[in-house]
């Protein structure tokens, strides 16, 4: 009866570490993929931008290249040291991703503020829809951080941190007798 419930334990622990892989996993390749999409529409917005020749070119590709590219980067390098189960990763992700959602929802209250100001016009319409897409990308983010955790918490408490202190070893006390 004992050996029962212990291979039910065994398979429970066995059930948990695979859950936790699939969670981390999952965590990795969302990450890289919204990393690799914030790249791509940067760069796309930015080749957009700089075809039209306006004086505000500068300060739209410095908006763009700091909220969208240069998180893009971040996520891609994150997803590699998650993979790792760094928690440095872990923890650097979600801060970001807190940041930048709360950007996403100030940007998102000042473009409903126009829209409601302007009277609906249809075209407003788009930058809604983008912030509310990101914002669902930033989300997803966040769930799959929260559920990866256990695995990341699991692999920095059975790595190693820093030199293993070799102890001294106590030497003989010198002898009074001299050898030949």
């Amino acid at each position: 009866m004992m050996s029962d419930l212990d291979s039910i334990a065994v398979r429970k622990q066995e059930f948990s570490a695979i859950t936790r892989q699939r969670h981390l996993d999952a965590t990795v390749r969302v990450t890289r993929l919204i990393g690799i999409l914030f790249v791509t529409i940067g760069c796309l917005g930015a080749l957009l931008i700089l075809s039209e020749s306006r004086r505000s070119t500068v300060s739209a590709l410095t908006i763009l290249s700091s909220l969208v590219i240069t998180p893009g980067v971040l996520y891609i390098i994150a997803g590699v040291f998650l993979k790792k189960r760094r928690y440095w990763a872990w923890m650097t992700t979600v801060i970001m991703t807190l940041l930048l959602l709360l950007v996403v929802l100030i940007f998102s209250t000042l473009v409903l503020i126009a829209i409601v100001r302007t009277h609906f016009p249809e075209e407003s319409s788009m930058p809604a829809v983008g912030f509310a897409c990101m914002a669902i990308a930033l989300t997803s983010i966040l769930i799959s951080l929260r559920k990866c955790l256990p695995a990341v918490l699991e692999s920095e408490q059975q790595a190693q941190h820093g030199f293993a202190v070799i102890p001294v070893a106590n030497l003989a006390p010198p002898s009074d007798q001299q050898s030949p």
